[in-house]
């Protein structure tokens, strides 16, 4: 047989791929793990120490109520898209996505309030909950804003490099926007799958993985939709790329926080399982601001590594579609 079956690319395969081709803009992926990075940083640890301190606590119930305004509003609003789903546009599905961590991160607060000033062991509950809506509202920051921006710039610069600066350009303001509506939305559908419930994230996580791609690259695609269907038949895989990443993310985090010494990792690696605002408010500030570095510089390898699962099988996609459009004006 002259023509031998296509070899399947693997997941590290594509991160390799993914790797190599993320070195032609390696100036643009570092400077922005970094400028994303510190900046995700000095958020986290700001927002940690203000909710560290009791003087917050008014502020804090204020907070509250505001994100349980929103969490109300949006189940509201989400039990009307369900009603017109078909013909809703994506972008207003933002306020019914953010109903639930909304909600959660409301209600968390409150608990929150209700065990501060507590003795120690008294106020454990409490500030498991605290370490809950610090959580979601870094999850929700990171997803909404650092993701969609990692992927516009780098995906646009790869594939512009590729077609020889014919690709898409950057475009302005709005075109981020349109980024941002799809991938956010994604990231907070993982976000809260994991934290909930697991195995929603994880279909989230794995039907949704092209999302990014297409927002970027193919913006006239329904990001979803077409994710979904991109991704049928190499799940496996993705889901073994998935893996490799968060496992990275995980093993250089604590490798990074072991060069600050044992009592440095020890501390993170609470904050890693479950820690506190308290807690994280004692790592070293040098420490926090160099691991969401390293975090996002693998977040910008996993669109990389997607990247190559993605562009093959949209191809065909594309070209399958071409095919039945000519076939279709032919007949008739």
């Amino acid at each position: 047989m002259g023509s031998s079956k296509r070899r399947k690319l693997s997941a590290t395969g594509a991160l390799a791929a993914g790797f190599k081709e993320g070195m032609g803009v390696l100036p643009a992926w570092l400077g922005l793990s970094v400028v994303l990075g510190v900046g995700a940083g000095m958020l986290d640890h700001r927002i940690a120490a203000w909710m560290a301190d009791d003087a917050h606590l008014g502020a804090l119930k204020g907070l509250s109520d505001i994100l349980l305004a929103v969490g109300g509003l949006g189940a509201v609003v989400f039990l009307m898209q369900l009603a017109r789903r078909s013909s809703a546009s994506r972008s207003s599905w933002w306020l019914p996505v953010l109903a639930l961590p909304a909600l959660l991160s409301g209600l968390l607060f409150r608990s929150l309030i209700a065990n501060m000033g507590a003795a120690q062991t008294d106020a454990y509950a409490g500030l498991l909950l605290a370490a809950f809506a610090h959580m979601f509202l870094m999850l929700t920051l990171f997803g909404v804003i650092f993701t969609p921006l990692m992927a516009w710039v780098l995906l646009t610069g790869v594939e512009r490099r590729r077609l020889g600066e014919t690709g898409p350009a950057l475009g302005g303001i709005g075109r981020l926007f349109d980024v941002m509506v799809p991938v956010g939305l994604r990231e907070l559908l993982v976000s809260v799958g994991y934290q909930m419930l697991i195995v929603p994230g994880v279909w989230f996580d794995i039907s949704y993985v092209f999302t990014p791609q297409l927002a970027v690259l193919h913006p006239e695609e329904d990001a979803f939709k077409v994710s979904s269907r991109v991704a049928k038949g190499i799940r496996s895989r993705i889901f073994r790329l998935n893996i490799v990443i968060g496992l990275g993310k995980i093993l250089g985090s604590m490798g990074i926080a072991a060069l600050f010494g044992s009592e440095a990792f020890k501390l993170y690696s609470a904050v890693a399982m479950m820690g506190t605002p308290q807690d994280l408010v004692k790592l070293p500030t040098a420490l926090v601001y160099i691991v969401p570095v390293f975090q996002v510089f693998m977040t910008g390898w996993w669109l990389l590594a997607a990247l190559q699962f993605f562009r093959p099988r949209m191809e065909r996609l594309l070209a399958r579609r071409a095919d039945a459009t000519g076939g279709a004006e032919g007949s008739a």
